[in-house]
């Protein structure tokens, strides 16, 4: 694992943290920010949320950084040519925040997954921007069983913004298991027949849910069911018919394994 000599307790603690950003680790372990900068590189470079999975990879990685990036670099590109090497924390989060949402989001939302205020955010996307790693535009989203038209920031995955990705670690967001009381307006148009939407409540009626967006075309929707809706309703939606044919069924399976260890 990496040489700073913080003791395994404050190492422990770091695994197990969302926000691996240098300043907060700073605050929560009580160390200074050039240790608390290495240490949240080598937590970025492992890839991993937190736990046994981050701990893993930790215990095995490269305690250089330079090497550990080396090993995870496809053998035409070097350490030496990251490009990204001079962005900020900031800028590296809301890159890594918008590569986890190919379809864009909001500002607001880009700040909430990535632990910025709303004013950092924007000053981030405005930098990746000028970089051309970044691009804001107008788009209309299914919004109830209508739409509305939003500036949704993106990737804007030129050639640059590519070789960018290569060097930046994947992040994965925070995971969110929370039930809403209804179906997110944004998973409204799917139910087409039967019941409106908005009507349905949770967790009573999470089985017509689960039904209705795990064998639905939006994926994102599938996601949301998978990792939200009780797990109750995905093993019943599992012993049905059309619900046990791969991909599908792999992919509840593989939910209802996760949840029911966490």
């Amino acid at each position: 694992m990496h040489r700073s000599k913080i003791g395994l307790t404050k190492w422990l603690a770091a695994i197990w943290s969302w926000d691996i950003r240098p300043p907060v680790l700073a605050r929560d372990l009580s160390i200074s920010a050039p240790t608390s900068r290495r240490i949240a590189a080598a937590l970025e470079m492992a890839e991993q949320p937190p736990g046994e999975g981050r701990l893993a990879v930790l215990l095995t990685q490269h305690h250089d950084l330079t090497e550990a990036m080396r090993a995870r670099l496809p053998a035409t590109l070097q350490p030496e040519d990251n490009p990204i090497a001079d962005l900020t924390s900031g800028q590296r989060t809301v890159m890594a925040v918008l590569r986890n949402r190919p379809r864009g989001a909001e500002a607001e939302q880009i700040a909430s997954a990535s632990g910025l205020t709303v004013e950092h955010t924007a000053s981030c996307l405005e930098a990746l921007s000028r970089r051309g790693y970044a691009c804001c535009e107008e788009a209309s989203v299914a919004w109830g069983y209508g739409s509305l038209t939003v500036p949704l920031w993106s990737l804007d995955l030129n050639d640059e913004c590519i070789l960018a990705l290569a060097f930046l670690p994947r992040r994965p967001d925070p995971v969110d298991r929370s039930l809403p009381e209804q179906v997110p307006p944004e998973f409204w148009w799917l139910f087409w027949s039967g019941s409106h939407a908005g009507d349905l409540r949770l967790p009573e009626d999470a089985f017509q849910v689960a039904c209705t967006l795990l064998d639905g075309p939006d994926r994102v929707a599938r996601e949301w069911a998978l990792r939200c809706l009780p797990v109750e309703s995905l093993r019943r939606c599992r012993g049905m018919r059309g619900y046990d044919i791969d991909p599908l069924a792999s992919a509840i399976d593989a939910a209802i394994l996760e949840r029911s260890i966490a």
